[in-house]
């Protein structure tokens, strides 16, 4: 069976233009400007900041876990802080060390 290099061309082709257009498409998936950057953040903002939530976290050593309860506005201060803190880490990355 002989291959035909003008069949064998257009299908690289065919598959180059679908990968370029999976990763086009996920290019385009981003949240426009104007729209919340995190939706579940955007809906406990409209609940109340006093609530308390109550989940359960492993202890280190042991199988076991323990409940812990933090009011709704601890939670997303605590979320807030550790995003600021990976965009520090984010942009230090790039500098020399000892800068």
């Amino acid at each position: 069976m002989t291959s035909n290099p003008v069949r064998r061309s257009a299908c690289i082709l065919a598959a180059l233009a679908l990968a370029a257009s999976v990763v086009l498409t996920g290019c385009q998936s981003t949240p426009p400007a104007g729209a919340a950057a995190d939706p579940a953040l955007a809906a406990r903002a409209a609940e109340d900041p006093d609530k308390l939530v109550c989940k359960s976290e492993p202890v280190t050593g042991t199988r076991l876990t323990r409940k812990v309860c933090y009011t709704q506005q601890e939670l997303d201060m605590a979320r807030q802080n550790s995003r600021e803190q990976v965009e520090e880490i984010k942009r230090q990355g790039n500098r020399p060390p000892g800068s």
